[in-house]
């Protein structure tokens, strides 16, 4: 205690001693540095527009090395530099990295390479297929050209499980990707215009056999598999797809046509009783209205929840609000975690436009 008190009078003796005094005068170079302000993260928008002709989606490489930042970062320095304006990320965190964390990156990155803010979601999942990955990049941009002259179509999401864990995930997967294939095909697309496919195996043991089996089926689309929670009582997988309409929508059938879409980031909620799942719905329904449009005309839907039993209830919440003569194509599956250690499901939509707009 001796000691440091005698630093602090010695230090106290040389700032008095250094000090100007009173009719002392301040030299040019002596001026005190005005002090900077750091700059808060910009809040991400809750909902971007994009013209769906021109939507373009991708998956970011795996990084094995450094933490959840340093992944984030790099996976979004390789987006921004690809100069497509981004309009919605996806972002699936495995390990223990802090998921809140993620929105304040993104919107420093962008913000520092004067990049246009995108709509987000985050989820926590159980696992990534490399090691050390903490973080994969879904994203969706804009391409400057015109790339789907007639629109996009979302395919409901298919899955296929047995009620035994640790069994092989392959043959679901197959059967999953049939299904694809034929639903896409009624709806307009064809297998070389699929453009996205995720899928949420039980396990990623077989990483090798999924890619063939995906590149078979879907030569063009951009991959990406997530496991979505770390164990599982059953064995499987669910699959969602987009792809590009090779010919004009019918006027009732699913998905958009060229006009513009509507992506909405995650509303989240908390609680998991029948109320608290609709606040969590009527906070999304004033996003798309705020965007200009509605429930209504909603054609993608994806709820992320921590039990089985928390989807279910946002599902059903969900489908009273949907178009039932049109309904969206909808992906209902438990995960991890949320951003919120408070939340129980995510919910998020993309909608079309309408052409008023």
């Amino acid at each position: 205690m001796k000691h440091s008190a005698f630093i602090s009078s010695f230090a106290l003796a040389a700032a008095l001693v250094g000090a100007p005094g009173p009719g002392s005068r301040k030299h040019k170079g002596d001026q005190e540095e005005a002090t900077q302000a750091l700059e808060l993260p910009k809040d991400l928008p809750p909902a971007t527009v994009a013209d769906a002709d021109r939507v373009v989606f991708g998956v970011t490489r795996l990084r094995g090395d450094g933490l959840l930042s340093q992944q984030l970062r790099e996976a979004l320095r390789e987006l921004l530099r690809q100069g497509r304006p981004l309009v919605k990320l996806r972002v699936f965190v495995a390990g223990t990295g802090d998921t809140r964390r993620v929105q304040t990156v993104v919107s420093e990155l962008c913000t520092e390479k004067h990049a246009q803010l995108p709509a987000l979601t985050v989820l926590q999942v159980g696992e990534l297929p490399r090691e050390g990955a903490q973080v994969i990049v879904e994203s969706v941009a804009l391409e400057k050209k015109v790339v789907n002259p007639n629109g996009i179509v979302f395919a409901r999401a298919e899955g296929d499980y047995a009620s035994q864990p640790l069994q092989p995930v392959l043959p679901h997967l197959r059967l999953v990707l049939d299904r694809l294939r034929t639903a896409l095909a009624g709806a307009g697309s064809r297998p070389d215009d699929v453009l996205r496919i995720t899928c949420y195996p039980t396990s990623l043991d077989e990483m090798g056999e999924f890619h063939t089996a995906v590149s078979g089926t879907f030569p063009n689309a951009a991959s990406d598999f997530v496991q979505p929670r770390r164990a599982a009582l059953d064995s499987g997988v669910t699959c969602e797809a987009a792809g590009r309409r090779a010919a004009p929508p019918p006027a009732s059938g699913p998905g958009s046509g060229p006009g513009k879409l509507v992506f909405t980031g995650a509303q989240l909620a908390f609680g998991t009783a029948a109320p608290d799942a609709g606040l969590a719905f009527e906070r999304l329904g004033r996003t798309l209205a705020q965007a200009g449009t509605s429930y209504s005309r909603v054609v993608y839907a994806s709820v992320s929840s921590l039990s089985r039993s928390t989807g279910e209830l946002a599902e059903r919440t969900g489908r009273g609000l949907f178009d039932p003569l049109k309904p969206p194509a909808l992906t209902v599956l438990p995960f991890e975690g949320l951003p919120s250690l408070d939340a129980s499901f995510a919910v998020d939509a993309i909608a079309v436009l309408p052409a008023s707009k």
